[in-house]
């Protein structure tokens, strides 16, 4: 009788904190490319952000955008949660919560190519860096400062930077 070996996923490895339900549908193409809508302005409050923004007015989304397979898989197991490695902290977010920060927080004004996909706990978030689209990798970002400049590389993968056990900000903040 031959032995059925389960396949091992990269995040089996870590310690969940939080775990939601899984995805159940995969989202379209163009779900973090298309435009803000002027509903999703309102149920969010963004009013302020986004004040000068008209319903047939688009915000810059870079086109590149995309949720990387490692991030997709993650979200299939857990849409949303905790993992917490040594005083690594990184609670990542839904599907629709991603599309939410990335709004919230002005991503398309002050970091277009970058996609935010967890917080540290604190003030800083993960995000992907969709600049060189060949070379995608993870950085860390201050919410209180969003720029190119100001952010750093943390690893290409999710597998690399879970894999740490420093606080992101011990890489931020140098």
């Amino acid at each position: 009788m031959p032995v059925k070996f389960e396949k091992i996923m990269w995040y089996d490895r870590l310690r969940f904190y939080d775990k939601q339900p899984g995805l159940t549908e995969t989202p379209g193409a163009d779900y973090f490319t298309k435009p803000l809508i002027a509903e999703e302005i309102k149920v969010w409050q963004m009013e302020e952000l986004y004040s000068g923004f008209q319903a047939d007015e688009k915000v810059n989304i870079p086109a590149s955008l995309y949720l990387p397979k490692e991030f997709h898989k993650l979200l299939w197991y857990s849409n949303g949660g905790t993992i917490i490695n040594g005083d690594r902290e990184f609670d990542y977010f839904s599907l629709r919560g991603i599309r939410y920060f990335y709004f919230a927080y002005g991503f398309p004004k002050w970091a277009p190519c970058f996609l935010p996909i967890a917080f540290n706990g604190g003030g800083v978030f993960y995000a992907y860096d969709f600049r060189d689209t060949r070379h995608i990798h993870l950085v860390a970002a201050s919410a209180g400062n969003l720029d190119y400049e100001s952010a750093v590389f943390i690893g290409k993968t999710l597998t690399e930077v879970l894999g740490k056990t420093t606080n992101i900000e011990d890489e931020l903040y140098v």
